[in-house]
């Protein structure tokens, strides 16, 4: 059957075509924005990846939790948090100190200093164990 008679005989078939056209033409090109620690702070206010190695992981008395990149706290370039109130959704952020980690969120700004706030675990990701990384005894 000819794809034009076949359209014409299943109004259905336009239904799914045009859909299907719509769902390509609505996607982003792009959809991820790669960053990194020198640059992110351009970024305020937009959706990135960023892809870094984890200076010091560090859980403060509250239950927040911090991953410094581009230095330690209070020097870091850029930080991931998670808050209390999300410790048992994301985890332990610990694990990632010394590991090149991938980062994705908004990117917020807070003390004039860049962070993506984490509320789930599907924003960070290992890239890299880098052997050798020891925890920090802070």
């Amino acid at each position: 059957m000819k794809p034009a008679v076949m359209f014409k005989s299943c109004p259905a078939c336009w239904v799914l075509l045009v859909a299907s056209l719509l769902l390509f033409v609505a996607r982003p090109a792009s959809a991820e924005t790669e960053v990194d620690v020198h640059n992110v702070a351009d970024y305020i206010g937009q959706e990135v990846v960023f892809t870094g190695v984890v200076e010091l992981a560090r859980r403060i008395e509250s239950g927040t939790q911090f991953l410094d990149f581009g230095g330690r706290h209070p020097s870091a370039l850029f930080t991931a948090v998670a808050m209390a109130s999300k410790a048992d959704v994301v985890g332990d952020l610990t694990v990632f100190e010394g590991k090149t980690v991938r980062v994705r969120g908004v990117v917020e700004e807070f003390n004039g200093k860049p962070q993506i706030i984490l509320k789930a675990p599907d924003q960070i990701e290992v890239v890299q164990e880098n052997l050798g990384s020891q925890p920090s005894s802070e």
